[in-house]
């Protein structure tokens, strides 16, 4: 080959890799009244970052503000304005709550126009394309209810008696509406991508049984089979009717693992197994291994436990299962490329707990620690004192 030639063909790459990267740019630009912050800051899902996600500035210019940046396919972003009046303080740092933030839809090539305004919420929005005209139709709605609940939890918290519970009351009151507002939404609107993502939240956060998740999900367009939204919906779906009691527990089959060596769950056959689902920023899953440990070493000769962890930080992982003696199996979950092990089995709390018996069935599912959670120790006892 020439050189003439060669230098044609790295030409047309370099050419052809610059066109992919500037097809996948996206724009966010508009105007808040109120927004008064300096910069505000874009929480943009990327797998490719350790932590899965990456953070980027927006300067904020007299309520006005323009971003560009790549995004590979339709995602789902937030943005934090910056602003602290929308922050729903608390004693002890602040209470998430999606009213607190500005939601889009972006995706390659998209233009997104923002306007609204911020009170003690973010009541802006975009009406740009056909996915941000359907969050936003959902956002306007259950917002306001959200903003309304919280801010009933904060009035809570300073008050006593007979007022603390009408606030309580109130807050838990709102807080179902808004739940019964975006399951009404996703029942209305299949067509809308907002659905579909709203439903895999909700999903997540355990909002809605999953016996109505699956009726939800099977009136959804096939056009958004492609979404991560769509594919993890599916995917909660197979674990929560593939991980029923009396099921045989799915296949864990990993060298993610603090060696680096395969581990197969099937080898553990013959002995009771605990699937032990945690994480090293889960407060009750770290408060809750002495006791599990405690379990491990009772039963050690007909009992084994197989830790999965819901973790970015692998430095982390490490140090806590040499800090706390987690002398069983290991396994890190932070290979979305391959399995993920909280979607298969249908995970949405942290600590979750399984237990399997000697042929790999599954015997029950535990939720949390202390009194959530001690059915799982009493179960053992039974079986094994």
């Amino acid at each position: 080959m020439t050189k003439s030639v060669t230098f044609l063909i790295c030409t047309l790459w370099l050419v052809s890799v610059g066109l992919s990267a500037q097809n996948n740019i996206f724009r966010i630009h508009g105007t808040i009244k109120g927004l008064d912050s300096e910069k505000m800051m874009a929480i943009i899902t990327d797998e490719s970052d350790p932590n899965g996600y990456r953070r980027e500035e927006i300067p904020v210019t007299n309520e006005s503000f323009e971003f560009s940046s790549a995004i590979d396919r339709v995602t789902h972003i937030t943005i934090s304005t910056g602003v602290d009046r929308v922050v729903k303080w608390a004693d002890r740092g602040y209470i998430p709550v999606k009213s607190s933030l500005l939601a889009v839809f972006v995706y390659p090539g998209a233009d997104i126009k923002v306007t609204g305004e911020l009170s003690d919420f973010v009541n802006a929005y975009s009406e740009s394309d056909k996915y941000n005209k359907g969050l936003s139709a959902l956002n306007r709605a259950i917002y306001p209810v959200m903003n309304e609940s919280v801010n009933n939890t904060l009035k809570a918290m300073k008050l006593e008696g007979d007022q603390k519970a009408e606030a309580e009351r109130l807050a838990e009151e709102l807080s179902k509406k808004a739940i019964a507002m975006k399951e009404q939404f996703i029942a209305d609107n299949p067509q809308e991508l907002a659905a579909v993502w709203m439903l895999s939240d909700m999903a997540l956060r355990n909002q809605l049984p999953m016996e109505r998740i699956d009726v939800l999900f099977n009136n959804f367009s096939d056009d958004y089979k492609h979404t991560a939204y769509f594919q993890e919906i599916n995917e909660r779906l197979n674990g929560f009717r593939s991980t029923k009691v009396g099921e045989t527990a799915p296949d864990i089959v990993s060298s993610n693992t603090p060696d680096g060596k395969e581990f197969n769950l099937k080898s553990l056959r013959g002995k009771y197994v605990v699937i032990d689902f945690w994480g090293t920023w889960c407060g009750p899953c770290m408060d809750g291994m002495p006791h599990l440990r405690e379990y491990y070493l009772k039963y050690k000769d007909q009992l084994e436990v197989v830790g999965i962890a819901q973790d970015r930080n692998v430095p982390a992982w490490q140090a806590a299962i040499d800090n706390h003696q987690m002398e069983w199996h290991n396994v890190i979950n932070n290979d979305k490329k391959n399995v993920d092990w909280v979607l298969k089995y249908n995970v949405s709390g942290f600590p979750t707990k399984l237990l399997i018996d000697k042929d790999g069935k599954i015997l029950g599912r535990w939720v949390g620690e202390g009194e959530e959670g001690e059915g799982l120790y009493e179960m053992i006892d039974e079986l094994l004192q």
